[in-house]
């Protein structure tokens, strides 16, 4: 691979090799332990002239193999940024936690969090799942990713209709089926729905759209990011919706941070943190996830409410408060400055 060596705005990258993704779970198996393979291999030729480890772990938590490597032969301090808890990313996909592989992967991932001088996580709700998993307390903190900023232009919007917008990935875990029931149960008000984006429930959705004859939501497809600002900027407020799911709770979406970056109300059919999120900013209303008529009656809320512009500022200033680039590249700074308590 010609780019296995770049600079990257002074940056040296160094990128070890992966076995493609493919479509069956034995490819995926492959996949997810090429990168800990190889990038355990690439670490023993690495220059040492660092000062740190950082570990940016999504999924398999088996990624940090190669940053545990290094620490073991260097001595400097290891920082785990995780994304995707585990093995509870295992229960989300099936895999039942009494069973052995539950449980051995579950071992493994107490042992390379364990490692780790500090953990930093991108959702608040991380920090009770490794206080109850993985009795981890003292050094895990709250990283929340950056945002970008999002310019809305002028829009012109229908009168005496309400415009709600969900925009994003279209997936099982995104739970856009109870819209779709919430909307059919909207159809005495007067709003309006778009939905943006594609994904791998895009089409179950949209023929539980037809079935249900609902009139007021429309399949936009997925839409050019240069398209985003002006479709941001016809909505009312912004709808969030997510599975019934103890690992979709505990994450903070970006999807979220990007609805308050554009200074919109928010709707959140979701529980735990995301519903925490939007009550603190007091940005919005919520419902349960996967509860269509708590949804439905949120959107009434919404529309009766006297105080929507005012919800949109609150979103605005929990976004300018928590989720800029500066406000994270300043806590990463301090975090990694800091000694391990």
């Amino acid at each position: 691979c010609k780019n296995r060596l770049q600079c990257l705005s002074g940056v040296d990258v160094v990128r070890a090799s992966l076995i493609p993704r493919g479509s069956s779970n034995a490819q995926l198996f492959l996949y997810y332990l090429s990168f800990a393979f190889f990038g355990t291999i690439r670490a023993f030729f690495l220059k040492k002239d660092f000062d740190a480890i950082l570990v940016i772990q999504s999924s398999p938590v088996s990624m940090a193999l190669p940053g545990m490597l290094l620490k073991r032969l260097t001595k400097k301090p290891l920082y785990i940024y995780t994304f995707d808890l585990w093995p509870e990313s295992l229960a989300a996909g099936g895999v039942k936690p009494e069973s052995w592989l539950y449980k051995r992967i579950g071992k493994f991932s107490r042992w390379v969090y364990a490692s780790a001088d500090k953990i930093f996580v991108s959702s608040d709700g991380f920090r009770e799942y490794f206080r109850d998993m993985h009795g981890i307390r003292d050094n895990v903190f709250y990283l929340p990713f950056f945002e970008a900023d999002m310019v809305l232009p002028k829009a012109e919007k229908p009168m005496g209709k309400t415009h709600l917008v969900f925009a994003g990935n279209i997936g099982h875990l995104q739970s856009v089926e109870t819209l779709v029931k919430a909307a059919k149960l909207l159809e005495d008000t007067d709003v309006t729905i778009s939905v943006a984006g594609d994904g791998s429930a895009k089409e179950s959705c949209e023929k539980l759209a037809e079935a249900l004859a609902v009139t007021n939501l429309t399949f936009l497809g997925k839409k050019p990011f240069s398209e985003m600002p002006a479709l941001y900027a016809s909505a009312d407020a912004m709808v969030l919706t997510l599975a019934k799911n103890d690992l979709i709770a505990h994450t903070l979406p970006n999807k979220l941070m990007g609805y308050m970056a554009a200074g919109k109300p928010i709707i959140a059919s979701a529980d735990k943190e995301s519903a925490r999120v939007v009550a603190e900013a007091k940005c919005g209303f919520t419902a349960p996830a996967e509860d269509e008529r708590a949804l439905a009656q949120a959107i009434r809320d919404f529309i009766q409410s006297k105080d929507k512009a005012a919800l949109g500022k609150n979103a605005r200033k929990y976004y300018e408060q928590h989720f800029t680039t500066d406000i994270f590249l300043k806590t990463l700074k301090s975090l990694l400055a800091e000694q391990r308590p």
